[in-house]
């Protein structure tokens, strides 16, 4: 993102803080603002920053005509490199920023790690990053007993490993898919955060069959493609170098479920993706679909991500390096 650019959402930022009722007494009381990717994120924050700090999501700081236009996946990825350009962009080059009468603010902002190196957010302390993959494996990484706690639902051990199996695999390939594969050929249908997933046109006994769950994502409008067309690439993302190694002569996944044990995996929570382990789990876990169907007022998953949130034990919040680096900040109690 150039500084022009930079300078625009600057300006829309500034724009739509001007038009929310209590900026005013905000800016008057106040020189912290926290900006985070999405509610679910927002939701988390309110209940560890501190008082005197303003937390906001990236659509209502940044929102215009040219967003409402995008996808989810477009918006989600724009969302977050948004807040990274900006919050850099003021901290560490402010005297070349017109900053629209935000000189006086000290703006931070949260953002999932992803699949991204660490060093690529490191630039500056204002900027924060998860620890794992995003919010929601921060939170089932730090608190292993948070699916035990959940009142509307009862998660067994062997649904939470099946949940963690399938969203294992699911990082490798969709990783694959998107390092291989043609950008006209979509992950989109197996971003278990926009669909509700059809498991078993793809997954036996735990294992993903690769040409299976290449021909489920080739029947959606994202793809549309043939079963012709789709040869190709099944060939390509099984000669992938990490997942040759890993599936059987006929592209299903090799390891079985009783031979995984994510406990033995150093960066499990940093590759699988929260959203996945949520979806498997309201699909395989009767009462989970029930309590958490999707509502239409809300995204995928918010109200399971909700009351996640609502059941986690916040103590063990301070356990993470998050925490860490927002309490040097003053930004969290």
């Amino acid at each position: 993102m150039k500084q022009k650019e930079i300078e625009h959402y600057v300006e829309l930022l500034a724009s739509n803080m001007a038009l929310q009722a209590n900026f005013a007494g905000f800016a008057g009381t106040s020189k912290k603002m926290l900006l985070v990717e999405g509610k679910t994120d927002q939701i988390f924050m309110k209940k560890v920053i501190r008082e005197d700090v303003r937390c906001t999501t990236a659509n209502g700081a940044f929102s215009n005509e040219q967003m409402r236009s995008m996808s989810q996946d477009e918006m989600s990825f724009h969302h977050k490199m948004v807040i990274m350009e900006v919050v850099y962009g003021l901290a560490v080059f402010p005297a070349l920023i017109r900053t629209k009468g935000l000189e006086k603010l000290s703006l931070y902002g949260l953002v999932d790690r992803d699949f991204d190196p660490e060093e690529a957010h490191t630039n500056t302390k204002k900027l924060f990053i998860t620890d794992t993959h995003d919010l929601e494996t921060l939170m089932l990484s730090s608190d292993s007993g948070i699916f035990s706690r959940l009142e509307k639902c009862t998660v067994t051990e062997e649904q939470l490993h099946t949940a963690y199996f399938i969203s294992y695999q699911l990082a490798y390939l969709r990783s694959a898919i998107n390092q291989n594969v043609p950008k006209e050929f979509s992950t989109t249908p197996i971003r278990a955060g926009l669909y509700d997933m059809d498991y078993d046109r793809f997954v036996e006994e735990g294992r993903i069959s690769v040409p299976r769950l290449i021909l489920y994502m080739s029947e959606f409008r994202e793809n549309g493609f043939s079963e012709q067309k789709t040869e190709p690439i099944i060939k390509k993302v099984l000669s992938a170098k990490t997942i040759k190694s890993k599936t059987d002569k006929d592209g299903t996944w090799k390891q079985s479920a009783d031979g995984f044990h994510p406990g033995r995996i150093k960066d499990f929570f940093e590759i699988v993706n929260g959203h996945d382990i949520l979806s498997v789990l309201r699909y395989y876990n009767p009462e989970a679909k029930e309590a958490y169907a999707r509502c239409k007022s809300y995204a995928m998953n918010r109200q399971f991500e909700t009351d996640l949130i609502n059941t986690y034990d916040f103590s063990m919040f301070k356990t993470t390096e998050l925490y860490r680096k927002m309490k040097a900040e003053e930004i969290v109690s």
